[in-house]
């Protein structure tokens, strides 16, 4: 295909790795951060994916986020607290899952909260990670305000992914913002100049618009009307308001990154349920026999034929990691383009 370049996951996760680490990030932090955005491209996410290097590339460059934070962790009545000192949102997952998911093996439900920290990045990558090692994952996040019905931004589209285990099958993992499409589809559409189609967005005067720029200078509209900004209104509530303590006053703020998130792991067999493999098995077997599709499944297989033999990445992917080099101060050569 013309204007692709295939490249090997390592090799892109080794790209990745370099680009962070000259924006100062620690060398044990580079490269899981950059799996993280390389298993969402791998896995057909690319709105998340690479492209996603650039923007944390931008982010360090503009000093709006911390490239080594330090991250002060507590807990009180079992629940895991992060105060996450500008930290990236990747980063920060990774460091509270650590302390999640191997507790949950002996404890029926683990919970960790949040604060002060980015955008999260491609949840549903954070959930798998969570179902492959057995347990129930739910992340939900909110976001800046460029939601509503009105075209005047009220709410974040607050987006949230569940994973769960599967005997002998790949986890059920979805990943799904509360608005009609993700943000960075819009994103890369106003990139490329393309039309995005109709019930997308609303310009700034609350019109239709198919307009990306527009959209984006207007608001998202939800997925369902009501019932996707009721969606966004509970992820409020589960981030904004159980995080509420660990938020600094505006004053006292060092970083500009104010998101926050809520991090739940289930241990099915500690729960009760010690039948849940059989029957989730059972289940989906009947459910893909009256012509289900279990969600995650496609994402594991191609992120599988990705490892296998290389990922695919066109104009946008290349250019997004030659620019992010070059901010990094290094040279846009290493990204190979043919």
């Amino acid at each position: 295909m013309a204007g692709v370049v295939n490249v090997s996951v390592e090799r892109l996760v080794a790209l990745g790795a370099e680009i962070f680490e000259a924006f100062g990030v620690a060398p044990d932090d580079a490269t899981p951060l950059a799996r993280h955005f390389i298993r969402a491209e791998a896995q057909g996410n690319v709105s998340h994916g690479v492209v996603r290097i650039l923007y944390r590339a931008k982010q360090f460059a503009a000093g709006k986020a911390n490239p080594r934070p330090r991250i002060v962790f507590s807990e009180a009545s079992g629940v895991v607290k992060a105060q996450a000192d500008g930290g990236i949102g990747p980063l920060v997952a990774e460091r509270m899952l650590e302390r999640l998911v191997e507790p949950s093996r002996n404890q029926a439900v683990t919970l960790g909260i949040a604060a002060e920290t980015g955008t999260m990045g491609a949840l549903g990558v954070m959930a798998r990670d969570i179902a492959e090692r057995g347990m129930v994952g739910l992340i939900l996040q909110r976001t800046d305000p460029f939601m509503s019905l009105n075209g005047v931004p009220s709410i974040g589209n607050n987006p949230f992914a569940f994973a769960a285990p599967l005997a002998g099958a790949d986890p059920i993992v979805f990943d799904m913002a509360n608005s009609v499409v993700a943000r960075g589809v819009i994103e890369m559409s106003a990139k490329s100049g393309a039309p995005i189609p109709e019930g997308w967005a609303l310009d700034a005067r609350g019109e239709p618009t198919t307009d990306a720029a527009q959209a984006l200078a207007g608001a998202l509209l939800p997925a369902g009307a009501h019932k996707g900004l009721c969606m966004a209104l509970m992820v409020e509530c589960l981030t904004r308001g159980l995080a509420a303590d660990l938020e600094p006053a505006a004053s006292q703020r060092r970083w500009p990154l104010a998101v926050s998130a809520l991090f739940v792991v289930v241990n099915p067999e500690l729960c009760g349920a010690t039948t849940y493999r059989e029957t989730m098995a059972r289940w989906s077997a009947e459910y893909v026999g009256k012509g289900g599709k279990i969600p995650g499944h496609a994402g594991a297989a191609k992120e599988r034929e990705s490892v296998a033999r290389g990922v695919d990445l066109g104009p946008a992917g290349v250019n997004a990691l030659r620019e992010a080099a070059t901010l990094a101060g290094l040279s846009p050569d290493i990204v190979p383009s043919s």
